[in-house]
């Protein structure tokens, strides 16, 4: 989902963003693991507009993503493959004068992955559509020269069923895939002067689905899941080359601990027009 807080806006009240994340090592423990490495990107338009109760934000967005992944069973078999995604969505942030804040988002697009084991001596591709929402409540309050952001988000993602053919001639048939996450949490922004601010957070993540389930010959197969807490802990900067400058850099990294662990970068530009 696109981050907009704190998005600035020209005089019409358009904005746009873009931004690109990579992962060098993430692990997910799903009963066996899987570490990955990937790198995303997304870039939209935002048209903010003053009402009675504050303002109202919205605007489409596209994203896509290539990741690389190696899994590890609990016995040692190994395999690897590469996921990608592309797909788009809308958002919508309904501010209020007292610090409170509404905010949601709508995603689709398709997903493809692919997998390989010489332990197992077979491999297989996939491809499905997928869809996610977020619904958010939040509110900003001053603290200490700057303004504490307190929040709590509900997201949903679903990939679609499909069939596998693997290369030894067997159909795997894997079951949709639906994840609800909760995430509560807090950020802390401060400007460092006219031209720079710094931001640092923490949230509790919980994921309470997510199993995938496979079948083969009407059987149903080991089901890995992601059900589980994590901790995440980020921080960054944003950086203005002018104290006109229509363009705003943001750079900031992210660490998971728990049932998802590792670390994540990225880079983001906005732009005022």
């Amino acid at each position: 989902m696109p981050q907009i807080a704190g998005l600035a806006y020209g005089a019409d009240g358009f904005g746009a963003f873009g931004g690109s994340s990579g992962s060098a090592h993430m692990r997910y423990k799903t009963g066996s693991h899987v570490d990955s490495r990937g790198t995303a990107f997304n870039a939209g338009i935002a048209k903010k507009n003053a009402n009675k109760s504050g303002a109202f934000t919205w605007g489409p967005f596209f994203e896509t993503g290539h990741g690389n992944y190696d899994s590890y069973l609990d016995n040692g078999t190994h395999g690897s493959g590469s996921t990608s995604y592309t797909g788009g969505g809308v958002f919508a942030r309904q501010e209020f004068a007292s610090g409170l804040y509404v905010e949601g988002s709508l995603r689709t697009g398709k997903t493809k992955a692919d997998y390989s084991s010489s332990d197992l001596g077979t491999s297989y591709s996939t491809d499905a559509p997928y869809f996610g929402a977020h619904l958010g409540v939040g509110r900003v309050l001053p603290m200490h020269g700057g303004s504490l952001d307190i929040y709590g988000r509900y997201l949903y993602s679903r990939t679609g069923s499909d069939s596998a053919h693997l290369a030894t001639g067997e159909t795997y048939d894997f079951d949709a895939v639906d994840s609800h996450r909760l995430m509560l949490g807090a950020r802390y922004t401060r400007e460092a002067n006219q031209l720079s601010k710094w931001y640092t957070g923490a949230a509790l993540l919980y994921e309470f689905g997510g199993e995938a389930r496979a079948h083969f010959q009407g059987y149903s197969l080991a089901s890995p899941s992601s059900a589980g807490a994590s901790v995440m802990l980020e921080g960054g900067w944003k950086y203005a080359p002018t104290a006109t400058s229509p363009f705003e850099l943001d750079l900031g990294a992210t660490g998971y601990l728990g049932k998802q662990q590792g670390l994540t970068f990225h880079a983001g530009i906005n732009y005022v027009f």
